[in-house]
């Protein structure tokens, strides 16, 4: 299975409060959306289940937010040849949720040489699932604020809703990588 690599202090602590203070204020455009997934949910596991989220997308195709040039810095470090998409998730909390339960199992693009990013806002549950050639899942990651994970793209995976806390918010980026 491809690796998965987890990154804690992603950004340094002053860093890491400005995207939680940006991201959590009363003045940031979040956008609405019935789902997680889209139209064409199609459960593949009995743990699957849709919900709404808010979205904010910073960079895909002609979209660009005011916010793109501070968010994409956030990955100076990282070595990609190209953005494809930035957009930022909030989950509220769905308190009489099932634990077992996930958003629905997903890949974010399926070519070999990208790379997804999740960042995590803010600690929450709610973890990222990953899954294996079977659906069964393999790992699980906790959100704590200022960790990320890169992994390939093309893993299936999949965010849940928080049970305890009020919400979970991340920063998922997609990059096309130069070939190894």
């Amino acid at each position: 299975m491809s690796s998965i690599k987890i990154i804690n202090n992603f950004l340094n602590k002053q860093t890491a409060d400005d995207v939680e203070n940006l991201l959590l204020s009363g003045d940031f455009n979040w956008f609405f959306s019935p789902n997680t997934y889209g139209e064409n949910f199609n459960p593949i596991s009995k743990n699957e289940m849709e919900t709404y989220q808010l979205t904010h997308t910073f960079y895909k195709d002609n979209i660009n937010s005011p916010y793109f040039n501070f968010i994409v810095n956030l990955i100076k470090d990282v070595d990609y040849k190209s953005v494809l998409r930035i957009r930022a998730n909030f989950v509220g909390n769905i308190s009489n949720l099932n634990k077992e339960k996930h958003q629905p199992i997903h890949t974010d693009r399926n070519e070999k040489n990208c790379k997804t990013l999740l960042y995590y806002v803010n600690d929450s549950d709610g973890d990222t699932i990953f899954f294996d050639d079977k659906n069964k899942i393999y790992k699980k990651v906790k959100p704590k604020k200022n960790r990320a994970v890169l992994f390939n793209s093309n893993i299936k995976h999949a965010g849940s809703n928080p049970i305890k806390s009020k919400y979970r918010v991340v920063i998922n980026y997609i990059m096309e990588m130069y070939n190894d």
